[in-house]
């Protein structure tokens, strides 16, 4: 089965990266700062996730740490830190565009690695905080939809930035990427049905079928924090703190590809952990970005 996995992903990854022609090059410390990085509200605002429920069981990376909220809007209202525990992986989340809406080539070279590897967890130090949500994307902006007042309740998610083996991350964009994580709660929003036609954007992925997908119910609400007070760089924490992403239940109408994926962790909190197999049957959730009480990103 692992010698099938693996060739199935070396094959996989050597189509995806002919036909895109830039990506799974390593980039020597000098070239990573020639690629400028996007605006927050260039990269923030194309955002969006498709999230996969994986069919095998890997276990958590560590049982506990703190997490320290970035964005600008919960530090002001005195929320900080949380201690948290970490269980099983639940989701594997990668990037996807809708409704062939393509971001521009800036953010997209950064967006299209922006993969997250969501683990349970749980904290008994709540941050019960009303907020209003702004959607951000230009797709459900163009669909006329609304803002949602809605209030975090229990954290249910720790999402921590991957890379798939066959499309390994260039060290200029792996300077952002690496630092994407966030902090999923549950809320609860009126229900919604939109109908949206998603690609895959991930170079091991851009050859997979577009599907069809159905965003139903609003079930968490992702914030950006950094792990046991190591927080990103000046210039990389004025992008990240403004990844908010509201995450709803997909019902996928088309057959959706399986995946089979061999993922190594990025945030430095985990870079000694151990690459891990895992097969993701189907897609069951996506998250898209928002912004929480009229607090744009900054262009």
């Amino acid at each position: 089965m692992k010698k099938l996995q693996k060739s199935l992903l070396g094959a996989l990854g050597v189509a995806a990266l002919a036909a895109v022609g830039i990506v799974g090059t390593k980039s020597t410390p000098a070239q990573a700062q020639v690629l400028p990085l996007p605006s927050p509200a260039a990269y923030v605002s194309n955002l969006d996730l498709e999230c996969y429920r994986p069919g095998n069981t890997t276990p958590p990376l560590v049982n506990s740490l703190t997490i320290n909220h970035l964005n600008p809007v919960l530090r002001e209202l005195g929320i900080d830190r949380q201690k948290i525990t970490v269980g099983a992986l639940q989701e594997v989340c990668v990037p996807v565009t809708k409704n062939e809406k393509v971001p521009p080539a800036l953010p997209l070279r950064y967006l299209s690695y922006t993969d997250l590897a969501c683990y349970r967890a749980q904290s008994q130090q709540q941050i019960n905080v009303p907020l209003n949500l702004t959607h951000l994307n230009p797709v459900l902006r163009d669909m006329g939809i609304g803002d949602a007042q809605v209030v975090t309740g229990s954290l249910e998610q720790l999402c921590t930035p991957v890379e798939k083996r066959g499309a390994e991350v260039p060290n200029a964009v792996k300077r952002l990427v690496r630092h994407v994580d966030v902090a999923c709660y549950r809320i609860q929003a009126p229900p919604e049905d939109i109908s949206l036609r998603l690609d895959h954007q991930n170079p091991l992925l851009r050859t997979y079928p577009q599907h069809k997908v159905r965003a139903t119910e609003a079930r968490q609400l992702c914030l950006p924090v950094a792990k046991d007070n190591a927080y990103p760089p000046d210039e990389i924490l004025k992008i990240v703190q403004w990844v908010d992403l509201e995450k709803f239940a997909i019902e996928t109408s088309s057959g959706a590809t399986p995946l089979n994926l061999v993922l190594t962790h990025l945030n430095p909190r985990f870079q000694n952990a151990q690459p891990f197999v895992t097969y993701l049957p189907r897609p069951t959730s996506l998250m898209v970005p928002v912004a929480k009480n009229w607090r744009f990103p900054p262009q």
